[in-house]
Protein backbone atom coordinates (compact mmCIF):
# COMPACT_ATOMS: atom_id res chain seq x y z
CA UNK A 1 0.00 0.00 0.00
CA UNK A 2 2.75 2.46 0.90
CA UNK A 3 4.54 1.69 -2.37
CA UNK A 4 1.55 2.76 -4.46
CA UNK A 5 1.32 5.97 -2.42
CA UNK A 6 5.02 6.57 -2.93
CA UNK A 7 4.67 6.01 -6.70
CA UNK A 8 1.75 8.40 -6.80
CA UNK A 9 3.69 10.98 -4.73
CA UNK A 10 6.62 10.79 -7.16
CA UNK A 11 4.37 10.91 -10.24
CA UNK A 12 2.33 13.87 -8.99
CA UNK A 13 5.44 15.61 -7.67
CA UNK A 14 7.30 15.28 -10.97
CA UNK A 15 4.35 16.55 -12.98
CA UNK A 16 3.95 19.57 -10.72
CA UNK A 17 7.73 20.15 -10.71
CA UNK A 18 7.89 20.25 -14.51
CA UNK A 19 5.05 22.75 -14.74
CA UNK A 20 6.34 25.04 -11.98
CA UNK A 21 9.95 24.86 -13.16
CA UNK A 22 8.92 25.76 -16.72
CA UNK A 23 6.80 28.67 -15.56
CA UNK A 24 9.59 30.04 -13.40
CA UNK A 25 12.05 29.84 -16.29
CA UNK A 26 9.57 31.59 -18.59
CA UNK A 27 9.24 34.35 -15.99
CA UNK A 28 12.99 34.92 -16.27
CA UNK A 29 14.24 33.38 -13.02
CA UNK A 30 17.58 31.57 -12.96
CA UNK A 31 17.94 27.78 -12.91
CA UNK A 32 18.77 27.42 -9.19
CA UNK A 33 15.95 29.72 -8.12
CA UNK A 34 13.43 28.04 -10.43
CA UNK A 35 14.50 24.56 -9.29
CA UNK A 36 14.33 25.47 -5.59
CA UNK A 37 10.88 27.00 -5.99
CA UNK A 38 9.60 24.03 -8.01
CA UNK A 39 10.96 21.38 -5.62
CA UNK A 40 9.48 23.03 -2.54
CA UNK A 41 6.03 23.61 -4.02
CA UNK A 42 5.89 20.28 -5.84
CA UNK A 43 6.66 18.40 -2.63
CA UNK A 44 4.08 20.39 -0.67
CA UNK A 45 1.40 19.97 -3.34
CA UNK A 46 2.01 16.25 -3.74
CA UNK A 47 1.91 15.77 0.04
CA UNK A 48 -1.46 17.52 0.26
CA UNK A 49 -2.79 15.44 -2.66
CA UNK A 50 -1.70 12.16 -1.03
CA UNK A 51 -2.97 13.19 2.42
CA UNK A 52 -6.36 14.12 0.96
CA UNK A 53 -6.59 10.75 -0.78
CA UNK A 54 -5.74 8.95 2.45
CA UNK A 55 -8.32 10.98 4.37
CA UNK A 56 -11.02 10.21 1.80
CA UNK A 57 -10.12 6.51 1.85
CA UNK A 58 -10.41 6.36 5.64
CA UNK A 59 -13.74 8.18 5.59
CA UNK A 60 -15.08 5.94 2.82
CA UNK A 61 -15.63 8.87 0.46
CA UNK A 62 -15.36 8.06 -3.26
CA UNK A 63 -12.87 10.30 -5.04
CA UNK A 64 -12.31 9.52 -8.74
CA UNK A 65 -9.15 11.66 -8.85
CA UNK A 66 -7.64 10.18 -5.68
CA UNK A 67 -8.43 6.50 -6.26
CA UNK A 68 -6.08 4.10 -7.98
CA UNK A 69 -7.00 3.81 -11.67
CA UNK A 70 -6.77 0.01 -11.56
CA UNK A 71 -9.21 -0.28 -8.65
CA UNK A 72 -12.93 -0.04 -9.46
CA UNK A 73 -14.85 2.44 -7.30
CA UNK A 74 -16.59 0.93 -4.31
CA UNK A 75 -20.37 0.74 -4.24
CA UNK A 76 -21.96 2.98 -1.65
CA UNK A 77 -20.38 5.93 0.07
CA UNK A 78 -21.56 9.52 0.08
CA UNK A 79 -22.97 9.49 -3.47
CA UNK A 80 -25.40 6.61 -2.93
CA UNK A 81 -27.53 8.36 -0.26
CA UNK A 82 -30.02 10.17 -2.46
Amino acid sequence: MWMSRFKRFVTVGLAIFVVLFSVQLLKGHGLPTAARFAVIWAAASAAVFIATGMFYARQGIHCPVCNDPEKPPSVGGAESTR
